[in-house]
């Protein structure tokens, strides 16, 4: 079963990432710790840390946590894409709820559980992840809206 559960959920992810015709803005890395410190979170940056990113940003505030990266191929980003979806899938349990949607350049996953909400996204040579409590969801939310990607 949980075979089947990974394959369909590689086979979605790969469909949207090559599937629909929308297309979303390149995400804008300097506005990004910006916005991570507008929503209050203390942002480091870990750029010299990840091999593959042109620039780094971890956001902390409480218990949530931003991981955003801009790379320097696209092809490397879809892949930590994926595997990062995988990931929260693995943290997530067995009992959540999940959506996806995406676009030409674009993806993104949410999962929830009950006690916490998961995003991970996808646009260009960009990606973002984010943990944070449910009851933070809608906020969250918000923000990876203004950042471009959902």
């Amino acid at each position: 079963m949980k075979k089947f559960k990974f394959l369909s959920i590689m086979l979605l992810i790969v469909f949207l990432l090559t599937g629909c015709g929308s297309t979303k803005k390149t995400i804008d890395e300097t506005i990004v710790q910006d916005v991570l410190e507008k929503y209050d979170y203390q942002v480091f940056d870990s750029s010299e840390k990840v091999g593959y990113a042109k620039s780094a940003y971890v956001g902390n505030k409480t218990s949530a946590k931003v991981n955003f990266v801009k790379g320097t191929k696209k092809y490397d980003i879809q892949g930590v894409f994926l595997d990062e979806c995988k990931n929260v899938y693995t943290v997530a349990g067995t009992d959540y709820e999940h959506t996806t949607k995406g676009g030409k350049n674009w993806t993104y996953l949410e999962v929830v559980n009950e006690k916490t909400f998961y995003f991970v996204g996808w646009v260009d040579d960009a990606y973002i992840t984010l943990n944070v409590p449910i009851e933070q969801k809608r906020k969250a939310q918000n923000m990876v809206k203004e950042l471009g990607f959902r």
